[in-house]
């Protein structure tokens, strides 16, 4: 396999934000799928999640970098993947980043490879502080190193290759997490992870409805456990972003933490039992339903 082609701007950019956070942090790696090329790396924005064993990324920080890269270079610029810190003995990605990596893979990368960069942050050393290991999983599950070469944004091989690249299908200058038109349900893999869904409420006992919003075709789950009624309005790129978790009479959830800890290894049924608990407290249900 070729080696990656990244740019100094992408480096820096990832060395820059790995000295400045002591916890875990990350952001988005933009650029080419065939052949692999990285030409900008994000920072994690103001609305992620950085703490001591996980990262969230912030969409709206990652839709900033994916424009700009696109600006600078070609409208087929895409997401290739993200990059997040590790603690300095950790290179390799944890099975909770492998499982996120496979559901993208399939979900919303049509079968290409989406990158893991891995980041190290090593205070001690005097010289290669920060080290960086690209990863990604194939399609049969299998975990993949590559190798990079650090390139400049005008390197000739790297112009040649954006140039050669497959035109995006989707040539909307908006990003999937913000364009209504995609939704994952609409796609084998988001119908099944739905169904998965709905089963994992029904175990725990709650009755579920589904439903679509007139207003904007928005998928709704609609559950019932013991007189206490909850409705899930699903975004358009779940399971990567929450639910919008509201009571039966409309009023919104806010600051439940398995919200605030959300990615896709998440489930409803968390969600659920959390806002239940909350429900049989009217002090706790006054502070967190708006």
């Amino acid at each position: 396999m070729k080696e990656i082609l990244i740019t100094f701007k992408a480096s820096r950019r990832i060395i820059k934000q790995s000295q400045l956070c002591p916890v875990e942090t990350g952001g988005i790696l933009v650029g080419i799928l065939n052949p692999l090329a990285i030409v900008a790396a994000g920072k994690p924005g103001p609305n992620s999640t950085q703490q001591a064993t996980q990262f969230t990324s912030d969409p709206e920080a990652d839709r900033a970098c994916l424009e700009d890269a696109r600006t600078q270079f070609d409208d087929k610029i895409t997401p290739v993947g993200y990059w997040h810190k590790h603690p300095e003995n950790l290179s390799e990605p944890s099975s909770a980043d492998c499982h996120q990596a496979r559901q993208l893979v399939k979900e919303y990368n049509d079968g290409q490879p989406f990158l893991m960069g891995i980041v190290n942050y090593h205070p001690k050393l005097v010289k290669h502080r920060t080290t960086l290991h690209l990863y990604s999983i194939d399609l049969a599950g299998k975990l993949l190193e590559h190798a990079w070469r650090l390139v400049s944004s005008k390197d000739k091989r790297l112009l040649d290759a954006i140039k050669k690249a497959p035109v995006r299908l989707d040539l909307k200058p908006i990003s999937y997490w913000l364009d209504k038109d995609f939704q994952s349900y609409l796609n084998p893999i988001g119908r099944d992870r739905i169904k998965q869904e709905v089963e994992n409420l029904g175990k725990i006992g709650w009755d579920v409805t589904t439903a679509r919003r007139k207003h904007d075709k928005a998928l709704l789950l609609d559950v019932l456990k013991d007189s206490k009624r909850l409705c899930f309005v699903l975004p358009p790129e779940f399971p990567l972003n929450p639910p919008t978790v509201l009571t039966g009479d409309g009023k919104r959830f806010l600051g439940l933490d398995t919200l605030c800890k959300w990615n896709s290894l998440h489930h409803l049924s968390d969600v659920a039992a959390e806002a239940s608990v909350l429900m049989s407290c009217t002090r706790c249900s006054r502070q967190c339903i708006d």
